[in-house]
């Protein structure tokens, strides 16, 4: 089952500080100092024509200083590989590990996640697929990632052998954390709950 996380985004701030205000006027002491480098063909101008201007302007674009750790988390959460999830037991030992795979696109109103969960019939596997619509929201100050379901509904499979039917257990809510995985020192997890029919379990996923 699958978990809405939340992403926060750290944001930058530009301070500006006032320039002392100017002493009394003094005597200039080099009044007659002639700067050598005043020349007109010393220095060029790198504001001279618009194509130096454009080239300037582009290698600044190239550089985002203002990208936010929200945006890491959320770029981490789209990712084309998707994340290999598991759904366990908060309270109960014993409950089963349930392994799934997590694909995250994002839509005008969110985002839409399609939880694939194969399930052993007989000598057979059936994949069940299990579509979520999500809310995607970061903190104030744009550091953390937060995901939380708004809808759910089960995709029948293919595959589904004669004479078997799949209940729907009803509204799945999903919610998690898209966090640092500070054991690795580099990447993403997905960590949060997901409770159907009054029973709530541990979701978390690693990048697939």
């Amino acid at each position: 089952m699958l978990t809405i996380r939340t992403l926060a985004v750290t944001g930058a701030c530009l301070l500006l500080s006032a320039l002392p205000a100017a002493v009394a006027q003094q005597a200039e002491p080099f009044a007659d100092y002639e700067n050598p480098l005043a020349e007109s063909d010393v220095f060029e101008n790198p504001f001279a024509d618009d194509d130096s201007l454009d080239d300037i302007i582009g290698l600044g674009a190239a550089f985002d200083f203002f990208t936010t750790e929200a945006e890491f988390r959320s770029e981490a959460l789209f990712s084309e590989e998707g994340w290999n999830c598991l759904t366990y037991g908060l309270d109960d030992a014993d409950e089963d590990i349930v392994p799934s795979h997590l694909i995250a696109n994002p839509d005008s109103e969110g985002a839409i996640l399609l939880e694939t969960t194969p399930i052993p019939v007989g000598d057979d596997v059936i994949n069940l697929v299990i579509e979520y619509k999500v809310s995607v929201m970061t903190d104030a100050t744009d550091s953390e990632l937060n995901v939380i379901s708004s809808a759910s509904a089960i995709h029948p499979p293919d595959n589904l052998p004669e004479g078997l039917e799949i209940n729907d257990p009803g509204p799945i809510e999903l919610a998690f954390d898209v966090i640092p995985d500070e054991e690795m020192e580099e990447g993403y997890l997905l960590r949060g709950t997901t409770k159907t029919a009054g029973h709530t379990s541990g979701f978390a996923c690693a990048p697939a």
